[in-house]
């Protein structure tokens, strides 16, 4: 039998991700009336320019993943990244998550999220190169 490679239009993303799902929920069913889903917070100055903001994405297992939260250059170190940190905790609370993980680069906020009592559980080396 003859194989192919191909990139992958929008609704091929769609089928390969419901296909595994059904995988996956066949041996761990998802929490019941749970569904994944992404919640985006943003933190805007007065002009309601965007300085801050992140992506968490929870699963339908009830699990928390926080890899995407940002602070513009010039507002750092002023409590933004914790107070996103603490309102995704909270909503991830209010959803009754289990766990929420944080994914980080070295270069990145590491000792933010060690503040909030987040610890290392895997280290990738010499990525990004």
């Amino acid at each position: 039998m003859k194989y192919e490679i191909k990139p992958c239009v929008e609704e091929d993303e769609d089928f390969i991700e419901e296909k595994l799902d059904a995988f996956c929920y066949s041996i761990v069913p998802p929490e019941e009336g749970a569904k994944d889903e992404d919640i985006v917070f943003k933190i805007t100055d007065g002009e309601g320019n965007i300085i801050a903001g992140c992506i968490m994405e929870i699963e339908s297992w009830k699990f928390a993943c926080l890899f995407t939260l940002w602070v513009d250059e010039k507002y750092r170190g002023k409590g933004l990244g914790s107070a996103l940190i603490r309102e995704a905790e909270k909503t991830a609370r209010k959803r009754n998550c289990y766990a929420m993980i944080i994914g980080t680069f070295d270069f990145q906020a590491r000792p933010l999220y060690e503040k909030h009592g987040y610890k290392m559980c895997g280290i990738t080396k010499d990525f990004p190169r």
